[in-house]
């Protein structure tokens, strides 16, 4: 990864050289969507943590890939689950279906259940 070594901060039409790099604040760039066309400024919190210790906790690179790798596993195990109540739901229907089809109680349907063994 090569890191520029006059990083500027702030450029914009009406201010083209920006500011220079603040060494004791974290080196992330920070997009404000309050002005017309939007600049990037450095971020304001204390360097310390990432690749040289240049970024802050929050914008460090290691916890921002953490942070995603958790969500992500999180995410498919929602998934799992919904995607196994679903099938779950269409199974109950279609086997209701048949049942109401073939003329089977719903006392019959319980006591076959209650006398199939579980794996």
């Amino acid at each position: 990864m090569s890191v520029p070594k006059n990083r500027r901060y702030g450029c914009w039409g009406g201010n083209r050289a920006g500011l220079a790099e603040d060494k004791d604040r974290c080196v992330e760039s920070i997009w404000h969507n309050h002005s017309p066309g939007g600049y990037g400024d450095q971020c304001s919190r204390k360097r310390g943590y990432g690749p040289n210790g240049e970024f802050c906790k929050q914008h460090d690179p290691g916890a921002i890939a953490k942070k995603k790798a958790d969500c992500e596993r999180r995410w498919a195990l929602d998934r799992k689950a919904e995607d196994e109540r679903w099938e779950r739901q269409a199974y109950d229907r279609l086997a209701g279906n048949y049942c109401r089809g073939i003329g089977m109680s719903k006392e019959q349907l319980e006591a076959i259940t209650l006398d199939t063994p579980t794996a």
